[in-house]
């Protein structure tokens, strides 16, 4: 009996510890959201292409985003941004939806193109060949010219506005974000963006 209580209290001790440990689901589920902080995935709007999202703290964060963006002129764009998280509207089992805030800068940059067309029309009409216009021969009216432009790039600022569905049983958000983001440079402050992204958290 003296060897096997020693053995019985010890068992029964390291049961009890395995006991008291948090099951994988359980300790899955009572994990922060912010334990995963980097957030890896794309958008589709303006810009539609990657998107990153970094957690600083649970209710700020750095976003970074390039891609194609339709609603600046079709152009390339990247921007980087800060954003503010307000307390969530909504936070279950399911998921954590709320409001942010942020305020960032961007560059919208283009590629040079040029084409043929019709500086003046007359009499001729107008008429394509490979070139892409045709200019009769002789004094007429019909003036053909080749328009080219150059590419460039121009600063934007941003301020975004978005909602925020956090995922609790897979790490992923879903985010809908528009803002007002105008060129700098030219200036043409009459530009905004709208976009729907999805990122998985590492």
């Amino acid at each position: 009996m003296r060897i096997r209580l020693p053995a019985l209290l010890g068992a029964l001790c390291i049961t009890t510890a395995f006991a008291a440990l948090p099951q994988p689901a359980q300790a899955a589920k009572k994990r922060p959201r912010t334990s995963r902080r980097i957030g890896l995935g794309g958008g589709l709007g303006d810009p539609t292409g990657p998107s990153l999202k970094w957690f600083l703290a649970p209710q700020h964060a750095l976003q970074f985003d390039f891609g194609w963006a339709p609603m600046h002129h079709g152009n390339g764009i990247i921007h980087a941004n800060y954003l503010f998280h307000f307390p969530t509207f909504v936070s279950n089992s399911v998921m954590d939806f709320g409001l942010y805030l942020g305020v960032g800068l961007g560059m919208a940059f283009w590629a040079g193109y040029g084409y043929y067309g019709y500086h003046h029309y007359g009499y001729y009409g107008q008429y394509y060949d490979g070139r892409g216009c045709y200019d009769p021969p002789g004094p007429d009216p019909v003036d053909c010219r080749y328009y080219a432009h150059h590419g460039g790039a121009a600063m934007i600022l941003r301020a975004p506005v978005g909602l925020f569905f956090h995922w609790m049983k897979v790490p992923l958000d879903t985010v809908v974000e528009g803002g007002w983001a105008p060129y700098v440079i030219y200036p043409d402050l009459a530009h905004g963006d709208f976009s729907v992204k999805l990122r998985y958290y590492f």
